[in-house]
C-alpha cells in the first residue's frame, strides 16, 4: 500500500498520494490498528516499542511492519486530527507566505497546519528511531 499521508478531515479519514486523496470507510485508529495486526502486532505495542527506544519523547513515530516503514505523527496520536506521514515518501517541508507545506518524493505537495519546525522535529525522531533499530539488528558489524 503506497500513500504519503493518512489524515482526518471533518471526521473522515483520507489517504493522500500524488496530489489525490482517497476516503477510507473506517476511523484512523482502526485503520492503523489493522495495519499493525496484519503482521502480528498492535498499535499500542508498536507505540510502546518506539517509546522504549525514545523514552523522553512524545508523539513518537511508529514502525508498521506491513508497510516496512515508519509513520510519523505531526500531532498527538490521541488527537483525531493527527496527520501521519509515511517516512519513506517524505522529501522536505517549507514555508511560503506564512503557510507550511510538505513535499513528497512523488513531487506532490500538501498544505498543512503544522509548523515546519514541528515537521522537522518529528522527522528527526524518525531518523533517531531508524538508527536505533538498525543498531539493534546489527551483530558485530553485520546484519
Amino acid at each position: 500500500m503506497n500513500f504519503n499521508v493518512i489524515y482526518t478531515d471533518n471526521n473522515k479519514v483520507y489517504l493522500y498520494k500524488n496530489g489525490e486523496k482517497r476516503e477510507l470507510n473506517e476511523k484512523i485508529d482502526y485503520y492503523l490498528e489493522r495495519l499493525c495486526l496484519s503482521c502480528g502486532a498492535t498499535f499500542k505495542g508498536n507505540m510502546a516499542a518506539s517509546k522504549k527506544m525514545l523514552p523522553r519523547s512524545k508523539k513518537v513515530p511508529i514502525y508498521i511492519a506491513s508497510l516496512n516503514d515508519y509513520l510519523i505523527p505531526l500531532a498527538s496520536p490521541a488527537n483525531s486530527d493527527c496527520l501521519w506521514i509515511k517516512a519513506s515518501n517524505y522529501l522536505t517541508c517549507y514555508e511560503l507566505d506564512g503557510q507550511s507545506y510538505i513535499k513528497f518524493k512523488d513531487r506532490s505537495v500538501l498544505e498543512v497546519v503544522f509548523s515546519t519546525f514541528t515537521i522537522r522535529m518529528q522527522y528527526q525522531k524518525y531518523c533517531e528511531l531508524e538508527q536505533k533499530r538498525n543498531e539493534m539488528t546489527m551483530i558485530d558489524g553485520f546484519y
